[in-house]
């Protein structure tokens, strides 16, 4: 358990839960070229002979704004200093919803940015506050093990549940893993602040709210976690083929790099496979096919056919050689993301 909890502190959100399922229900946000030269805000009554009107048209429809440079920087140097006051976020996001109106789309982006980056510095904090066996046993009471929804007012009274409004006002939501609740960053919250985000910040957000969904893969079928990360893999291409100078590159190739590992390693050895006989499932195999000829353009599906080619040069069989070549997915998706990024 202490080494699951070193890897939920060391990686994102993502990386922590490992976690693939298909309940989530909303559907991937459409991603798009950036849009850099937009400024996005809230409609505001504010007289200031120094400030500018802008008109955004980023979601189709004219709004009419007022946009002060001088007292943009102000703004967001107060929001980086409010993030710093002992590990709760809570004040900076109350000041961010109330003047992030007053950012434009670059300064926005940094200040969600930096927003998420606090929230996963103080992670290792929360986890410690929940670790107790009482508190863990609290939590479980809201928790809805079959729909995978943690609702507080299922709570009983006490000062649990004091602490535990307070872990979910800093940004969190709580995730199950081998019989413990977590403390993970939920992106879903941070998505509120999508209006004033360029297209790749929001692509962004939408990828790793996905992740923040997901409930524990222990009881989801072998075809909903494959589905649920083919879906994954194109979003995440799609990011990295949008965005390839992107601030958020890294992270999201990341990101796709594990989905990728899953969808061939993880499920070869999930079920993936006869023990026996050493055959890859059909079942599996069809999911590999449907993939490459839903998504015939994409790098992701050349990815998979290099891996269907290795299999039927071995009769379908999961040996040595399809081993090998498993083993070695790292460097079949950096040849491939190499082609897609100098596009």
């Amino acid at each position: 358990m202490k080494k699951n909890i070193l890897r939920l502190l060391a990686l994102s959100a993502l990386t922590a839960s490992l976690a693939l399922s298909g309940c989530t229900k909303e559907e991937p946000s459409e991603v798009t070229p950036p849009e850099d030269t937009a400024h996005v805000t809230e409609n505001a009554d504010v007289e200031d002979p120094d400030a500018t009107e802008v008109t955004n048209e980023s979601d189709g429809a004219e709004e009419n704004v007022v946009y002060d440079p001088d007292k943009e920087a102000l703004v967001f140097e107060e929001f980086k200093l409010s993030l710093f006051k002992g590990y709760s976020t809570i004040e900076a996001q109350n000041y961010l919803k109330n003047n992030i109106k007053y950012l434009g789309v670059e300064f926005a982006d940094q200040a969600i940015l930096e927003l998420e980056k606090r929230q996963h510095e103080n992670q290792n904090y929360y986890i410690n506050q929940v670790m107790d066996e009482e508190i863990q046993n609290s939590i479980l009471d809201g928790y809805n093990v079959e729909d995978h929804v943690f609702n507080i007012d299922d709570m009983k009274d006490g000062d649990h549940k004091t602490l535990v409004q307070t872990i979910l006002d800093n940004g969190y939501k709580f995730f199950p893993e081998e019989g413990l609740f977590y403390p993970i960053v939920d992106y879903r919250q941070l998505q509120a602040y999508d209006k004033y985000t360029s297209n790749e910040i929001r692509s962004y957000l939408a990828i790793f709210a996905r992740d923040s969904d997901a409930p524990t893969i222990s009881d989801a079928h072998l075809n909903i976690m494959v589905e649920e990360l083919s879906e994954r893999i194109i979003m995440a291409e799609e990011h990295l083929q949008n965005f390839p100078e992107g601030q958020t590159f890294d992270k999201v190739y990341d990101a796709y790099e594990m989905y990728m590992q899953f969808y061939t390693v993880s499920m070869a050895y999930m079920g993936g496979f006869d023990i026996e006989t050493r055959d890859i499932s059909e079942e599996l195999l069809g999911h590999y096919k449907t993939f490459v000829k839903e998504n015939p353009e994409s790098v992701s599906a050349a990815i998979i056919q290099e891996y269907l080619d290795k299999l039927e040069e071995h009769d379908n069989k999961i040996n040595g050689d399809v081993q090998d070549f498993l083993q070695d997915i790292n460097k079949v998706v950096v040849k491939h993301i190499a082609s897609l990024t100098v596009k």
